[in-house]
């Protein structure tokens, strides 16, 4: 539990972030999923489009998830997943895709082209998101290993 009111207030705002973020990716990847199928004469420019922009939505959504995961890494609060050092700088690169992504792919519309930047961005969050995925599984085995090892030791 955080003991200072920056930290409370840094982990309200990561736990707003993280079930935002997670919340609208579970009503997305629903929607998605139930969405109807292209009647038979169309040639189905409306439910590609709709895949499309709700895969991309989706996308966006998980990167204000994994935003919420490394927000405390980035502003030096408590960890609540307890994470190692080698972990939290694997964080730090997470959040600066998720960061250089978004300035890359605002400059690239400003300069190029929309859809330049849209897949600059698009591409930067999806390694931001595997990154988070990986410190996440990281920390998940680091856990099972430790109880596997506390539950041997019970056992001699």
């Amino acid at each position: 539990m955080p003991s200072t009111l920056r930290g409370s207030l840094l982990a309200a705002v990561q736990l707003l972030l993280v079930a935002v973020g997670g919340g609208a990716s579970l009503l997305l990847l629903y929607t998605l999923l139930t969405l109807p199928p292209a009647p038979p004469g169309s040639d189905g420019f409306v439910t590609g489009g709709a895949y499309l922009w709700g895969g991309t939505a989706l996308v966006f959504t998980l990167g204000v998830t994994g935003a919420g995961v490394v927000l405390p890494t980035v502003l030096g609060g408590d960890e609540l997943l307890g994470l190692g050092r080698y972990q939290r700088t694997v964080l730090k690169a997470a959040a600066a895709c998720f960061g250089g992504g978004l300035l890359l792919g605002v400059g690239l519309t400003a300069a190029v082209d929309f859809l330049f930047g849209v897949l600059a961005l698009f591409l930067a969050v999806l390694l931001g998101l595997l990154l988070v995925a990986l410190v996440l599984a990281w920390r998940l085995s680091e856990v099972v290993l430790e109880r596997q090892g506390r539950n041997a030791a019970h056992i001699d």
